[in-house]
């Protein structure tokens, strides 16, 4: 699994995002898995994107850590 922070400066929505996500990467939206934190690992192998955010104060509101099979 390899991985990369995206840094946003508005906070979307979970389905906004999810379906972002899914666009970008062009996989299906069940297959990403958002959660809040670490140790909330995807339990379903059928995950191909694992994104954990993280809400921030300043110009950049989201961190996004974004974990890819």
């Amino acid at each position: 699994m390899s991985g990369f922070d995206l840094i946003l400066d508005k906070v979307p929505t979970t389905l906004q995002l999810q379906k972002a996500l899914s666009e970008s990467f062009d996989i299906k939206e069940e297959n990403v898995y958002l959660s809040k934190d670490i140790e909330d690992f995807p339990s379903n192998a059928d995950n191909e994107l694992w994104c954990i955010t993280y809400e921030k104060g300043g110009d950049f509101l989201l961190l996004c850590e974004l974990f890819v099979r």
